[in-house]
């Protein structure tokens, strides 16, 4: 994490400060107009709240004595608002803007951020202080002890408790991944415990549905067998007889078939004879009115005849009776006849009668003959035809008669094939009941065997994750109990890397005259981490290698820091630290601090110690200035700008 800027604005006893940050080591002096002259005139002067305002911003807290202050202290006195502290990082290519106020009037009074221009402030306070330590890894801790050495606080990692030791040095190198492998461990054996229970009851369960499929289908066997044996011993001769009526029943049809073309034949001829009947019928009658007719026309002409033969004879006679007699009447007429010659007038008359009668009787005659002569030959025909009709009767009702006989086969054997059909179907019916009862019980035998494969199946795969359960839980037991080892190994390399960090300040510092080794002890269930001074106890030591000591520890914590944490920050502050070393101890000191700057690091050295300014060329030195409740600042080089 590259810090780029700070702006710093009505924060304690500071107005106003804008700095940007760049590679060296920067002296910061102060002078506080406000001391005695016999005291030291840069105590107090403001120089560590630059460096309490980025801590302050980070983490809403000062550190050392003024975390006790309330949150409004923060504000500078004499203004009394408008604090705000603009902290500018840089984080894998990424740009953050943080800005920690209070009662300010453009920002109010919270934390905001924003990420490459986007503002990533969350609605609510902790919500954001969440989110900003999600995406800056750094903490506090790590900055108090890595980053920054406060005043009176060189000594900090040394007088931690060992736990606190331990605890320090797993947030640095973020063993929180072990701890975190060791619980997923932990909850991952138990969940595999559990489900190789699980999984172990649902096999018996499978175990037990597969004894029970499996009666299932032996029991549904045997009722199958015995359904056979007794309840459908004639399946077999039930469907021969059904065969037999299916081949009598086709071979009915078959002669119904032809029985129903000889009917149609029967009814074609009985229908052309029927036709040939009305022809004969239709001649019959008109040869019958024709003999009828000529029949009258014959006896009205004998009638005729007899009658004019009846007047002639009657003619006949009275003209006997007028010439035999002397009649004083006319027989005929009955008149009075009063002489001769009127008798001869009347028999003359009568005469004239007579003859006109014969020659009627005559032509009548002449006319009745050859009439009655085609009378006889006309009945004869008649009767012929009457003979021929009565013929064809006979033959029509002969005809019918087959063709009655004929259906009335038909319908029999249609009753016949409807008996055979009926029969068949009982007997279908019958053979289908039986085979619906035997599908029933194979189904049910097919059923419990695709559920018994099924069961066999799913046995298969719980017996292969009840398997894998098993392997898993001992796969997660080796973790359980190899993670506590593998933490245990990665601090005892961190520890190996910081004794040889320490050495190499230590004897860089020192001459090899000192020496300081870390190492970790188990407690209880846990671990924790102890220091020992080679040669002597650290209590024992001088308060100048004491110092060397804390001094090498914080600079080793912070190469840890960046090469096993993946964390690169590029500045370091040391506030008050080397008050109390020797001019050479100073400037070794400074020197080491240098190379550190080379690499590209913002060094910050905050110091009562005159001999500091002396013995050392810093790339920059401000003093901070203080007059009652205001500091202000000046500057020398390009580091500090207010």
């Amino acid at each position: 994490m590259i810090f780029k800027s700070l702006s710093i604005r009505n924060f304690l006893s500071l107005i106003e400060v804008s700095l940007t940050f760049t590679p060296g080591v920067h002296y910061i002096n102060g002078i506080n107009h406000d001391m005695g002259v016999d005291d030291d005139e840069s105590n107090g002067a403001g120089k560590s709240a630059i460096f309490q305002a980025i801590h302050w911003c980070f983490f809403g807290t000062l550190p050392g004595e003024r975390a006790k202050l309330n949150a409004d202290d923060v504000i500078n006195d004499q203004e009394e608002k408008n604090c705000r502290v603009h902290q500018v990082v840089e984080l894998n290519g990424q740009q953050f803007d943080i800005v920690r106020s209070r009662k300010d009037e453009e920002y109010g009074t919270g934390l905001r951020f924003w990420v490459d221009g986007e503002e990533k402030t969350k609605h609510t306070q902790p919500e954001t202080e969440k989110r900003l330590a999600e995406l800056l890894p750094i903490t506090e801790s790590i900055f108090l002890h890595a980053i920054q050495v406060g005043q009176g606080m060189p000594d900090r990692f040394i007088k931690l408790s060992e736990a606190d030791k331990h605890g320090l040095i797993c947030k640095i190198i973020d063993l929180s991944v072990y701890e975190k492998a060791h619980q997923t461990a932990k909850n991952r054996q138990s969940e595999e415990s559990l489900q190789s229970k699980v999984e172990e009851a649902a096999v018996r369960e499978l175990e037990s549905q597969h004894e029970q499929v499996t009666a299932s289908i032996e029991k549904a066997t045997a009722e199958m067998e015995t359904y056979r044996n007794q309840e459908a011993p004639d399946l077999e001769q039930i469907k021969a007889q059904s065969d037999a009526l299916s081949a009598r029943y086709s071979q009915l049809e078959a002669s119904i078939i032809a029985l129903a073309a000889q009917v149609a034949s029967e009814e074609e001829a009985t229908a052309k004879m029927d036709a040939s009947n009305q022809e004969l019928i239709t001649e019959t009658q008109a040869l019958g009115g024709a003999a009828s007719r000529k029949d009258l026309d014959v006896k009205g002409r004998y009638t005729d005849l007899m009658r004019l033969k009846e007047d002639i004879d009657r003619l006949t006679d009275d003209l006997g009776k007028l010439r035999s007699e002397d009649p004083q009447k006319c027989p005929m007429c009955k008149q009075s006849i009063s002489d001769r010659s009127a008798l001869d007038v009347h028999i003359g008359e009568v005469n004239d009668q007579l003859t006109a009668k014969t020659e009627a009787y005559n032509v009548r005659l002449a006319e009745y003959t050859p009439i009655q002569a085609d009378l006889a030959p006309l009945q004869e025909q008649y009767k012929a035809k009457l003979a021929e009709s009565e013929g064809v009767v006979v033959g029509l009702r002969d005809s019918r008669i087959a063709t009655d006989r004929l259906r009335n086969q038909v319908t029999t054997q249609r009753a016949a094939q409807t008996a055979a059909l009926h029969e068949r179907d009982r007997l279908t019916s019958e053979s289908a009941r039986h085979e619906q009862a035997l599908a029933a019980i194979r189904g049910r035998i097919e059923q419990s065997k695709e559920t018994l494969a099924a069961i066999e199946a799913e046995h298969t795969i719980k017996d292969n994750l009840r398997a894998e359960s098993l392997s898993k839980w001992m796969h997660w037991k080796f973790w359980v109990q190899e993670i506590p080892n593998l933490r245990s190994q990665a601090i005892a390399a961190v520890l190996q890397y910081l004794n040889t960090r320490v050495a190499e300040y230590l004897n860089y510092l020192t001459s090899g005259t000192l020496g300081l080794e870390l190492y970790q002890e188990a407690h209880g269930k846990g671990m924790r981490i102890k220091a020992r001074v080679l040669g002597e106890k650290y209590a024992a030591a001088s308060g100048g290698q004491q110092k060397r000591i804390d001094l090498s520890l914080f600079l080793a914590l912070s190469d840890l820091l960046q090469h096993a944490s993946g964390f690169n920050t590029n500045i370091f502050v040391c506030d008050e630290i080397m008050d109390g070393l020797s001019p050479p101890g100073v400037r070794r000191w400074l020197e080491l601090l240098r190379q550190k700057a080379q690499q590209g690091a913002s060094i910050f050295v905050i110091s009562h110690n005159p001999v500091v300014s002396q013995v050392f060329p810093f790339d920059s030195i401000h003093t901070i200035e203080r007059r009652g409740r205001r500091a202000t600042h000046r500057l020398e080089g390009a580091l500090l700008n207010a």
